[in-house]
């Protein structure tokens, strides 16, 4: 089953044409031209439009660049941008627990808390940090906190 739209393109008809949901190419064709395309890897950065989308304002869009991270490092990524968030918005436990998730310098975290008089977000930062590391991966920083 051939479905078809066509386009006015440069004074030339292009139409695109799909043959449903077992093909996974697109063909454009023309009167001279027939092409076929097959998208690769669409969906590798929808992680950062929804990232830009949730810096743009809308704190909703954390979540599904979240669930659209193709691995840890975006994740931390996304994660410390919506701590950075919360922390400007003096959401400061919220930030403390969203900073245990990412890889932000220990030192640089805990003297924005204190410089901001946050002991609360600082609190919970360290707690979160400490539910998050394993006793044998680090034994010293695992004592100290």
């Amino acid at each position: 089953h051939l479905l078809g739209e066509i386009y006015n393109i440069d004074n030339h008809k292009v139409k695109k044409d799909s043959f449903g949901q077992d093909v996974s190419g697109l063909w454009l064709s023309t009167d001279k031209l027939i092409i076929e395309i097959f998208p690769k890897n669409e969906d590798r950065y929808v992680w950062k439009d929804h990232l830009d989308r949730a810096l743009g304002g809308d704190d909703q869009a954390f979540d599904v660049a979240l669930s659209h991270c193709p691995s840890a490092l975006e994740e931390a990524h996304v994660r410390c941008e919506r701590a950075n968030r919360l922390f400007m918005n003096e959401k400061y436990i919220e930030a403390g627990n969203e900073y245990a998730f990412t890889d932000a310098p220990f030192e640089e975290i805990c003297l924005n808390f204190l410089e901001f008089g946050q002991e609360d977000g600082l609190m919970e930062y360290l707690k979160g940090k400490l539910k998050l590391m394993s006793r044998d991966s680090n034994k010293t920083q695992h004592s100290m906190l």
